[in-house]
């Protein structure tokens, strides 16, 4: 663009603005942009929006939030385009192909949320970058392929900044990635790479500077050219949580959780809010039972450890110590009562050899037991929501406190 000026009538100035040919703005994505087999943006120069997304052609960004209806994604640009997809919120989008497909090379990042992705077809991938693939900031994406491959790249892949993937393949000759040119993982966070019957990561060279890398793959079958490791920590099929029969219990402790997950004859810890577990048992390969130790009250991470590579599981938020409603000293420091509305129960603790009454405001006795445990529980279901009086006799003592049951 070049600017003139010209006297061109006394006394006034005119500014005459010359266009020059090619100097028009063109943006560089060209190609359009499919959503769920409909064409939505016919021409990527141009900017576009629906529900939970939008396509900005100045900065070739497509930007997805949690409102997105879960169709896969085809961007059809020229193999030289860069695209930026950032997503927010939680996204899930399933597809019988591939879920997110771009003919130029693909920038993943995020900004809070996980973006799960998954596919159904032996001969798809679940993502498919023609050129390279990046996923980098404050990305958190969970990708699985039930029959075919989870990520492939055509060229060079790159894991960095604080990026956490978890990519799997059950298919038979499914692949967790594979990569045709070069894969460098440089992140603060997590990749899990898993495969039931091929190599987890196939690629002809890959480089790890930093971050925690989990493989689980049959046969040893985990890289197809041994990684050049520059830093980072790599383990082989490390135990799995799946589930937790409690997700909640008393901050006292006391809760016994079955655990269920994969890989689990060699755990050697188990953590719950940093703090070793009360007692685990191994029962199998796929089920630990755990009792849970005292804590405060909150969320916490239950963790699992092998000690022979250092290896550990964290289920985020995997449980949460709940506050009893009502905690009662006695007036002997040695022993306490609390009552737990959650559960309806009683707890005392260091109270044996006494006997333990429990009194309806009109003066009747309606639950009376012995103590004999230094931990003992009453089980409060069978008595109607109300003011109760507690008394705790023995030892020449006599304790008396009042609870309410709801």
């Amino acid at each position: 663009m070049k600017i003139f000026t010209k006297n061109y009538l006394p006394g006034v100035m005119v500014l005459l603005i010359t266009l020059l040919v090619g100097t028009q703005i063109n943006y560089a994505a060209t190609g359009n942009l499919v959503l769920g087999g409909y064409t939505y943006v016919p021409d990527l120069t141009l900017d576009g929006s629906g529900t939970g997304w939008t396509w900005d052609a100045a900065t070739e960004t497509l930007t997805l939030n949690s409102n997105y209806n879960g169709v896969d994604i085809s961007i059809w640009s020229n193999n030289s385009d860069v695209i930026n997809l950032v997503y927010s919120g939680d996204i899930f989008i399933y597809s019988h192909f591939s879920a997110i497909s771009c003919m130029g090379s693909l920038n993943i990042s995020g900004d809070g949320g996980i973006l799960t992705l998954m596919s159904n077809n032996g001969s798809m991938s679940c993502i498919n970058a023609q050129q390279n693939l990046t996923i980098g900031s404050n990305a958190n994406i969970n990708i699985k392929n039930s029959s075919g491959i989870a990520i492939e790249c055509f060229n060079n892949m790159t894991i960095k900044d604080n990026a956490t993937v978890t990519c799997s393949s059950d298919g038979m000759f499914g692949k967790g990635m594979l990569i045709s040119g070069n894969t460098m993982i440089s992140t603060t966070g997590i990749v899990n790479i898993r495969s039931i019957y091929s190599y987890a990561v196939d690629c002809n060279n890959i480089s790890i500077e930093k971050g925690m890398i989990n493989l689980w793959a049959p046969f040893n079958r985990y890289f197809t050219s041994t990684p050049n490791t520059t830093g980072g920590s790599i383990f082989y099929n490390p135990p799995i949580i799946t589930s937790l029969s409690e997700n909640s219990g008393d901050i006292a402790g006391g809760t016994s959780v079955v655990l269920t997950g994969e890989f689990l004859t060699d755990v050697t810890g188990v953590k719950v809010g940093g703090t070793n577990a009360a007692g685990f048992t191994i029962d199998s390969n796929t089920q630990i039972t755990f009792t849970t130790p005292a804590g405060t009250a909150g969320t916490v991470d239950v963790v699992l450890e092998r000690s022979s590579d250092g290896a550990t599981v964290l289920l985020k938020d995997g449980f949460t110590y709940r506050t009893p409603t009502g905690i009662f000293d006695a007036d002997n420091t040695e022993t306490s009562i609390y009552l737990n509305a959650f559960e309806n129960m009683l707890y005392v603790n260091n109270a044996e050899e006494r006997t333990l009454q429990i009194i309806h405001p009109l003066g009747m006795i309606v639950m009376q037991k012995n103590i004999d445990t230094v931990a003992e529980s009453v089980d409060l279901n069978i008595l109607s929501p109300g003011m109760y009086i507690v008394s705790i006799t023995g030892n020449g003592k006599n304790i008396v406190k009042k609870i309410i049951k709801r």
